[in-house]
């Protein structure tokens, strides 16, 4: 009987958000925000940090979906990568 590649000993599988990059959308550019964020592009980018700059520091990481062009499904993928302070 053959046996299954976990009973060999092979490499463990991680969870690939553990190696993430994560970003503060409260201070980072918008450089940053567009090679971080998934679905994000550097017009998107652009505004977010206008958003921040008239609204103020985002509370809450779902209020990144009142940015125009950012929509609640791009934030539930980001969710893992943003962090709100540092």
């Amino acid at each position: 009987m053959p046996v299954k590649a976990e009973m060999r000993g092979a490499a463990p599988t991680t969870d690939p958000r553990a190696a993430q990059e994560t970003v503060n959308i409260n201070t980072a550019d918008a450089a940053t925000l567009a090679r971080v964020l998934d679905g994000i592009g550097e017009a998107k980018a652009l505004s977010i940090v206008e958003y921040r700059k008239t609204n103020g520091e985002f509370a809450d990481v779902y209020e990144l979906a009142n940015v125009k062009g950012v929509g609640e499904r791009t934030v539930e993928l980001n969710e893992n990568r943003i962090v709100l302070k540092d």
